[in-house]
């Protein structure tokens, strides 16, 4: 009977312990995960930023109709290259 009870709390103990460290794991992956999406989040900004100083940039030499057309221009190539990526990496 001793043997028995020796056993379970052996289990218990060994379950106790590799939820501890599932726990520090998953607190270690939601922690990654908020700081990848802060980082899209700041380069998207950064983006838009860089195609707006373009944008102003250009309006002092073209028509502003014309700058708009040309960003948007850049904007979808720009676009097109992220899904055609996106796509080579997930076949």
């Amino acid at each position: 009977m001793n043997s028995i009870a020796e056993f379970l709390i052996q289990v218990t103990n060994l379950i106790e312990a590799e939820f501890t460290l599932l726990q520090g794991r998953a607190i270690n992956t939601a922690i990654a995960l908020v700081m990848f999406i802060a980082a899209g989040v700041l380069c998207l900004v950064a983006l838009l930023f860089g195609v707006w100083g373009i944008y102003l940039g250009l309006s002092l030499l073209m028509p502003r109709f014309l700058v708009a057309f040309l960003m948007a221009a850049v904007a979808l190539i720009m676009g097109g290259g992220l899904f055609l990526w996106g796509k080579k990496k997930l076949s």
